[in-house]
């Protein structure tokens, strides 16, 4: 697909199937921000955030395995890992769907769609970049889509990745922006 080969020139460190992506994150809570990590691999993504952790694996998320604050964001990161990969199977589809206006962004971005099982992605990406500004992923047919913006896209240990993680709320349109520290990557 078109959109996709700036996207995996750009890949370097992410799509080595055996690394595993650590992000370190800050997580905006009530009383004050709380660092948080996320790790994705080729087989689970999981979140640590104090005495909290959620474990899920790529091939069969469920739903109840997402962080209740952010759901759907393990489901949507680990299709982030699946968008960098060189596999051409990564997803069972690919189709590229035009441009359209996204919301909350209200900007006009190209939008590609993957599946991957049940799993459905609309990227959105600006037309000077490679890297996708948001994701909107359904990943159950019980829940509302899980809705992120990826901002100010860095490279850090050889990987690409947002600065900041914005979760749209589905019910109020309000992002709650979850801030990027530090990325790493670790060989299995």
């Amino acid at each position: 697909n078109a959109l996709l080969q700036p996207l995996k020139a750009q890949a370097g460190a992410a799509s080595d199937p055996s690394s595993v992506w650590i992000l370190n994150l800050q997580i905006p809570l009530p009383a004050a921000n709380s660092p948080a990590e996320l790790a994705i691999s080729s087989e689970t993504v999981g979140l640590r955030l104090g005495q909290s952790a959620w474990l899920q694996k790529m091939t069969e998320p469920e739903p109840d395995e997402e962080p209740p604050a952010f759901p759907g964001l393990l489901t949507a990161l680990a299709q982030l890992r699946r968008l960098f990969s060189t596999d051409n199977s990564a997803f069972s589809e690919i189709l590229a769907a035009g441009s359209t206006v996204h919301l909350p962004l209200n900007r006009n971005l190209k939008v590609l769609i993957t599946r991957d099982g049940i799993r459905t992605a609309r990227w959105y990406f600006e037309h000077s970049s490679p890297f996708p500004v948001a994701v909107d992923v359904n990943y159950s047919s019980e829940l509302d889509e899980a809705r992120l913006i990826l901002d100010d896209w860095q490279s850090s240990s050889g990987l690409p990745a947002p600065g900041r993680i914005g979760v749209v709320s589905s019910s109020s349109e309000e992002i709650t922006w979850l801030k990027v520290d530090s990325v790493s990557v670790r060989k299995q």
